[in-house]
């Protein structure tokens, strides 16, 4: 190979990886996440039949609230109406959040609890918008305003 074909070589690939390297990553930023694992472990600590723990691999989002990776407890708090459900730590030493939530129903009723997750961002937390409870098909809609920045930005808009 010539010296100066190597050299023309050598520079238009440098300058190929310069421009892929500075190209703005906003549009891997808009790939939907799909992939969200939940599941219903075996509570550590015994709790009410109102108790239902979901455990998550990835961070998940609740209006106001990120919940890091790990086991929650949702229920129904018995002193309340029936559509106030709580958020807590597995240990329930935390509240995340309590919310008076919007009723929904599924056709198909399954004996585990089911979590309906909305789109994010890549690198946001998938937004619970639906959780059902086991061997029911009642169900619990989180109440998200899509008007605000919050929700725009875990709906993936």
């Amino acid at each position: 190979m010539k010296p100066l074909t190597a050299i023309l070589l050598t520079a238009s690939l440098a300058l190929a990886f310069f421009v892929v390297s500075n190209t703005p990553t906003f549009a891997q930023e808009l790939q939907l996440q799909e992939n969200v694992i939940v599941t219903t472990p075996l509570p550590m600590v015994k709790g009410s039949a109102n108790d239902h723990f979901l455990s998550f691999q990835v961070p998940v989002a609740i209006p106001g609230v990120t919940l890091r990776p790990g086991s929650y407890i949702f229920r129904r708090p018995v002193d309340t109406a029936g559509s106030v459900i709580q958020i807590l730590s597995s240990d329930r030493r935390h509240i995340y959040a309590m919310y008076n939530m919007l009723p929904a129903s599924r056709a198909k009723v399954t004996d585990k609890d089911t979590v309906v997750f909305g789109d994010a961002r890549v690198g946001s937390a998938r937004p619970i918008l639906v959780w059902y409870m086991g061997g029911t098909s009642l169900g619990y809609a989180f109440p998200w305003r899509k008007t605000t920045e919050e929700a725009s930005e875990h709906m993936g808009n």
